[in-house]
């Protein structure tokens, strides 16, 4: 059984206390716990140039944009974006390769390593991603 529990800047911290309590009574033997930073997700202006910088990328090149986003997310996995996990918190693997996060679920962070390797792939076939102002 897994838990994930979200404490929020100004909630008591008895949130916690009161899960811990729960696990600690289901498991006598003990239970493993991780804290780590909340991180706000993806911004609408990451998500718009994002999806922006796809379009323009599969129209110049020819792939196709759901193609375009698997080879940016397989790409940006050996980056630290974060990857699908099982109810044990293992990575989840399909036809020998991790299985990258859903970008809708990606922070701020994660976001920006997606669309760095999105940025590489448009270099890659001299596409040009932003408007040339002159």
């Amino acid at each position: 059984m897994r838990t994930e529990l979200v404490i929020k800047k100004g909630d008591s911290p008895s949130k916690l206390l009161d899960v811990v309590r729960q696990y600690a009574k289901k498991y006598p033997n003990g239970v493993s716990i991780s804290i780590e930073p909340y991180c706000l997700p993806r911004t609408k202006a990451q998500n718009n140039t994002y999806q922006l910088w796809v379009k323009r990328a599969s129209e110049q090149t020819g792939i196709p944009t759901d193609l375009l986003k698997q080879m940016a997310k397989d790409k940006a996995v050996g980056y630290g974006y974060p990857v699908e996990r099982d109810e044990d918190g293992e990575p989840i693997m399909k036809y020998g390769k991790f299985v990258p996060i859903s970008s809708k679920d990606a922070t701020i962070g994660q976001i920006k390593i997606l669309m760095e390797q999105v940025r590489i792939i448009a270099l890659d076939h001299d596409v040009v991603l932003e408007d040339v102002k002159g």
